[in-house]
């Protein structure tokens, strides 16, 4: 159906039937993956099993999002649903086995819901080392398949509301990753446990990827964020398929342990 049709209905028809209407403009408007990202997204997941004391985390950042946050408390991340956090979970329990504490990195922290999350399931386990997050927070948020992401200074701010409410210390670098990334490798730092959600587009994500592997620990674990929305990360997906063992998989996050 086309949109001008749709849109002229969008006047004559009731309101009770206009979700119909939203639904067959998404049909029309959204790509085969977007509708396939939506379908998955509507799965029930609610079986998903998870550790007693994770489910108590997921109420705990939740809650202090939506305090923060308000209806918008999701905006670009889905960081709670069971799905990921059964990864996250997963990834932790991984490296407890061989790590005497877990030194986190996250590339792209947005509102900070999973570096609030990963704080909680790392102290949790009593493996918590440092916390890094780098996001440059450009003052007018950031350009991203052709629209504007309004990721900005105020969404720093209230990352780092959020992570007060929480009492998860957090050190931030406010610059590209690539820039980031390489002043890390260049004073030793080193994590086991690194999430890559930055730029998506373009070089970036091969980038991001290829200096996440050379700052991971031995057998520490990289999370790609994003593979199937988006075709640069698919690319690295399909080279970290080929050449390291994968931890855990959902339709967003895809971890890989890297050897030594």
């Amino acid at each position: 159906m086309k949109l001008e049709l749709i849109e002229t209905l969008k006047n004559t028809i009731p309101e009770s039937a206009k979700p119909f209407l939203r639904s067959l403009k998404e049909l029309a408007t959204d790509s085969p993956t977007d509708r396939r990202i939506k379908r998955l997204k509507r799965r029930d997941n609610s079986r998903i099993p998870l550790l007693l004391d994770t489910e108590e985390i997921i109420r705990r950042v939740q809650f202090a999002a939506n305090a923060i946050y308000g209806e918008n408390w999701n905006f670009q991340s889905d960081a709670l649903r069971r799905e990921m956090v059964q990864l996250f979970e997963t990834c932790v329990q991984h490296l407890a086995l061989s790590k005497q504490y877990i030194d986190y990195l996250e590339i792209g922290s947005c509102q900070g819901l999973s570096m609030s999350l990963m704080g909680q399931l790392l102290a949790d386990a009593r493996k918590l080392g440092t916390l890094v997050s780098i996001d440059p927070y450009f003052t007018d948020g950031y350009i991203e398949q052709d629209s504007v992401v309004e990721i900005n200074k105020s969404t720093r701010e209230r990352a780092f509301s959020l992570y007060k409410s929480l009492g998860v210390a957090v050190e931030h670098l406010e610059e590209i990753s690539s820039t980031a990334l390489t002043k890390l490798l260049r004073t030793n730092r080193s994590f086991s446990l690194i999430y890559v959600d930055g730029s998506h587009e373009g070089m970036n994500p091969l980038r991001d990827t290829a200096l996440s592997i050379e700052l991971v620990t031995s057998n520490g674990i990289i999370m790609l964020d994003d593979h199937q929305t988006y075709g640069d990360v698919k690319v690295v997906k399909e080279l970290c398929d080929r050449n390291y063992r994968k931890i855990a998989e959902t339709w967003k996050v895809a971890a890989y342990e890297i050897p030594s």
